[in-house]
């Protein structure tokens, strides 16, 4: 069987600073992309389904490296190399991304 994974899409509006002085994302709206061969997994995958939310236009994707912080952890997803790289990373993730 082919390796598979989820993708959570979050989705809304800014990145903030919180009353905890952490960066936060609000508003926090969620929609999972599920069950995903990561062979055909593309940059074009993901704006197609940015397109069934609603964005027809997407400036910038971010993702969270697995146990990172918004701070640290964000990587910026504009390249199919980029995408490589977090498929590696969300085998320590339960198969689960968050972008």
């Amino acid at each position: 069987m082919d390796a598979v994974l989820d993708i959570m899409f979050h989705h809304g509006r800014n990145f903030e600073k919180g009353e905890n002085g952490r960066l936060d994302y609000y508003p926090d709206s969620k929609h999972c992309l599920c069950e995903i061969d990561v062979d055909k997994l593309d940059v074009f995958y993901l704006r197609n389904d940015f397109k069934k939310l609603g964005y027809d236009k997407v400036n910038e994707v971010w993702w969270l490296v697995p146990g990172g912080s918004l701070e640290v952890g964000l990587r910026h997803l504009n390249s199919d190399d980029e995408l490589k790289e977090m498929c590696f990373f969300v085998e320590k993730n339960d198969s689960i991304i968050d972008v």
